[in-house]
This record gives C-alpha cells, structure tokens and sequence, in this order.
C-alpha cells in the first residue's frame, strides 16, 4: 500500500502533535537526512526545537546507532512508538529490539509497505 506524500506527510505531523499534546519524550532520527527520502520534515522540527535530529548516515538499524540507543535511554521509558518512512526497512528493526531494552513497541503505519 502507497499513499501519496502529502497523505503521508499529513500522518507525520499528526503523530508529532499527537506526542506534543501528551507530552511524550521524542527522539527524531535519520538515516540519511539529505538522501532519497528528503530532509526531516520542517513542521515536525519546528515542534521540538530542543530536540536534536539524529542523523545516522549509511546506519539502517537505528539501534546500530550509538547516539540513537543514548536518546532512547535518556527518556526512562521502556514503551515506545516508532514510525518510519516504510515498514519493510524502517520498522523491520524494532521488532528486533530486545526486550530488556524494550518493554512494547507501537510501530503506526504512516506511509507504505514496500514491494521488491
């Protein structure tokens, strides 16, 4: 399933607001920010302007990413939602985080599965 991309853009600010209304801790990351899938989206990082953009380039597994685990870690919190561009890629690899570092996982579909 493709939605188009203001759909999908539409869904990533909504989740943001959504965790600015309820006050969620929130870390922002990308594997590469000025790569196929665009920069972070501006609204998005305008909403959280003391939160850094975690860049993490050519590092898929945002897990593999040193400065993304100490972020996690710094929120104390151990149920976490997770959204990313496609599921197959993006998402694929919080399924695979251990549950000692994480209790439960809320991964929401925000844009598409991706077809080979």
């Amino acid at each position: 399933m493709t939605i188009r991309p203001a759909e999908f853009r539409n869904n990533v600010i909504g989740l943001a607001k959504l965790g600015k209304v309820f006050q969620l801790p929130t870390v922002l990351s990308t594997s590469l920010g000025q790569g196929p899938n665009g920069p972070f989206i501006p609204e998005v990082v305008s909403m959280f302007p003391d939160v850094p953009v975690l860049d993490r380039p050519g590092i898929i597994n945002a897990w593999d990413d040193p400065k993304f685990v100490a972020a996690v870690e710094k929120t104390g919190r151990k149920n976490l939602i997770m959204a990313g561009v496609t599921v197959d890629v993006c998402l694929a690899f919080a399924a695979k985080v251990p549950v000692s570092r994480v209790r439960s996982r809320y991964l929401p579909t925000l844009r598409r599965w991706s077809v080979s």
